[in-house]
């Protein structure tokens, strides 16, 4: 089960979920996603929310675009 669940729209549609993780090089913690909904592409998505060094309460996704 994920650690979050990631809701969209007006009828809040499932369309993924987070998992804690710990970065082995840094020590730090993020969260791992993974998006799938027809309305954002045929794929799914993999991404990582950090939080942003020097920012508290301030977060990015990053991942990587495979096209």
């Amino acid at each position: 089960q994920p650690d979050f669940r990631i809701y969209a729209g007006e009828t809040s549609t499932e369309i993924g979920g987070g998992w804690m993780r710990k970065s082995k090089a840094s020590g730090r913690d993020y969260v791992s996603l993974t998006l799938a909904d027809p309305q954002i592409g045929p794929r799914r998505i993999f991404a990582n929310l950090a939080p942003v060094k020097g920012q508290k309460g301030r977060h990015v996704i990053l991942w990587n675009a495979r096209d």
